[in-house]
């Protein structure tokens, strides 16, 4: 579990282990919508804010939530957790 305060912006990290180095896209799921995240290697990251923060070019995380991640590697799409982000006063 990753803790977010409700007027805070920062990078999450998730970090993969086997993906190929072909592989397609690698997203999370943050409010029913898929995010891309910026690779850097087998790390991914994405600018999150909390929904009393500004929002200028992050995902706003409004409520807690249950992160899934997702890798496309045609022709396969793989679906797995990610982890919760609880958002914190």
């Amino acid at each position: 579990m990753t803790y977010l305060p409700r007027d805070g912006r920062e990078y999450f990290h998730w970090t993969f282990t086997g993906l190929p180095d072909d592989h397609g896209a690698v997203e999370v799921q943050i409010g029913g919508q898929w995010c891309a995240l910026t690779m850097d290697g087998p790390v991914g990251r994405l600018l999150v804010a909390g929904p009393d923060a500004d929002p200028a070019g992050a995902v706003v995380v409004s409520s807690d939530t249950d992160v899934r991640v997702r890798v496309t590697d045609s022709p396969e799409v793989v679906v797995r957790g990610g982890g919760w982000i609880r958002l914190t006063s």
